[in-house]
């Protein structure tokens, strides 16, 4: 209005000084309204463009900054998988340097079995009686309702290298001095149980207790290594107390005596 006003009064002052007529003065008029009009709406088409255009640097500030976030992200992943090739390649590296390692070991394993089978071949070659003893022997038939101190017979002699396990008996006596192994398995029934002495002359080097607690037998032993004298007696027997049942033995598990001198 300010504007048209301003052009109202030019366009008045020129037709003054002209000597316009109030016709031309009325059509100067109009025609400078309609020229402000156009004006007017040439300005609003622009600022509308002006807002569009700022709408859409908006709207491409926000996808900057969403592209530049993704970017960000990109480049953390990128580090991250990165960093994970870098561990399974060390993870590679070390699984390499362990396969290696077992390898190794299991080619001196395997080297030391020959050996050790080749030494047992040449034990084994030796002539009977050559600082070799040895005896497994197991009952035929099992030993019921076993009392106290009672000696054990394992009468099936599987092996007895020079005959110094006595079947009948149960007894081995010693051909030399040195260090023995003995080793036994007992079988026991349900609800019955033993204490089992290894004795030397009598006295006892080892002591086992079995018991079958469950609703099936049990069947365990043990070993011991020790010092005998040439001469001396070594056998089982039930001890002087927890003596419940018998000793079993059948083709369901076996009760054995097993010694060697090392």
């Amino acid at each position: 209005m300010k504007i048209l006003f301003s052009f109202f009064f030019v366009y008045l002052t020129l037709c003054v000084a002209k000597d316009c007529s109030y016709d031309e003065l009325i059509q100067e008029m109009r025609e400078l309204r309609r020229t402000v009009e156009e004006q007017r709406i040439v300005s609003e088409r622009q600022q509308n463009q002006i807002e569009a255009l700022q709408n859409i640097v908006a709207s491409q500030t926000i996808e900057l900054k969403t592209v530049k976030s993704e970017v960000e992200e990109l480049k953390q992943q990128r580090t991250e998988n990165r960093q994970e090739r870098t561990k399974a390649k060390n993870t590679l590296t070390e699984m390499s340097r362990n396969m290696s390692t077992v390898q190794k070991d299991a080619t001196k394993t395997k080297e030391d079995n020959n050996k050790d089978m080749q030494k047992g071949r040449t034990i084994l070659n030796q002539p009977s009686g050559v600082n070799i003893v040895a005896f497994y022997a197991y009952m035929s038939s099992p030993m019921k309702n076993v009392g106290e101190h009672h000696t054990l017979i394992f009468d099936h002699a599987v092996t007895n290298v020079g005959n110094h396990y006595h079947p009948n008996s149960g007894v081995f006596i010693a051909p030399t001095s040195g260090l023995y192994a003995f080793s036994w398995s007992i079988r026991i029934r349900v609800g019955e149980y033993h204490d089992i002495d290894l004795a030397v002359n009598g006295k006892s080097v080892g002591v086992t207790h079995h018991w079958a607690n469950s609703d099936e037998d049990h069947h365990s032993g043990a070993t011991v290594i020790v010092q005998v004298s040439q001469g001396d007696d070594v056998f089982l027997r039930t001890s002087t107390h927890s003596n419940v049942g018998g000793i079993w033995s059948d083709s369901s598990g076996q009760s054995s005596f097993t010694g060697w001198k090392l």
